[in-house]
């Protein structure tokens, strides 16, 4: 079998950066802990805004720092405001109580406060050229009974309306509800992904369907971007 690199992690250093910035001697395995438990918490919480970045930064005085790009940031803006204030406080009841359970023998003193969290929410311009919004709608339709090539042809428009010069689809399980399990996948445009300067956005996300777990994988490719 093929050996298989992740787009991001491939290019860190060339034309990609880290999405947790932040630097720890004593607690590394808690902080990578809490990472994994803010990104899923506030994948399922801003579900419907669209969520198609996250950056965690930390400093000093137990601050945590969440930069989000949405594709609809409006539905948090005015009346919508308190409800993510209300998603704030449940992060950091949920962060503290994390903190807690892992060895409450190796938490230094100033885990022991409540960690303070703030949001800077940004709009992405362009949602066709981020692969997590591409694979989001093609989960959403599947979910709906519509048919995997359907889907997928639907979110290649709108790609390519949006003059994207790439993208690649890969959908695995038991498609339109197949007794056999298989593996396809549809290509529009180029798609290099050996090279380094190219970049590339990816993301891997299931659909829960009717007929069982189907895998998606989406590739896009945006431009050749100059090395840092």
């Amino acid at each position: 079998m093929g050996q298989k690199a992740h787009p991001h992690g491939l290019r860190l250093g060339i034309i990609k950066k880290h999405r947790s910035c932040w630097f720890e001697s004593n607690q590394y395995a808690q902080r990578l802990v809490e990472d994994d438990l803010i990104r899923r918490f506030l994948s399922q919480s801003l579900q419907s805004a669209g969520v198609t970045d996250l950056i965690i930064s930390r400093t000093l005085g137990n601050h945590i720092n969440v930069f989000l790009k949405l594709t609809k940031p409006a539905l948090f803006m005015g009346a919508g405001e308190q409800q993510l204030n209300l998603i704030r406080q449940n992060l950091i009841t949920l962060l503290g109580q994390q903190r807690k359970d892992y060895k409450p023998e190796a938490i230094l003193v100033s885990d022991k406060t409540q960690p303070r969290v703030t949001f800077y929410i940004s709009e992405m311009a362009q949602p066709e050229s981020c692969a997590t919004w591409v694979a989001n709608s093609i989960v959403e339709q599947l979910e709906k009974r519509v048919a995997w090539r359907r889907a997928v042809q639907k979110a290649s428009r709108r790609v390519a309306r949006a003059k994207i010069p790439g993208l690649k689809v890969q959908i695995s399980g038991r498609l339109n509800g197949a007794e056999i399990a298989r593996r396809e996948w549809v290509r529009q445009g180029r798609v290099p992904l050996q090279t380094l300067c190219a970049d590339i956005d990816y993301c891997q996300t299931t659909a829960q369907t009717i007929y069982g777990t189907l895998g998606i994988k989406v590739w896009v490719f945006r431009k050749i971007q100059p090395t840092m």
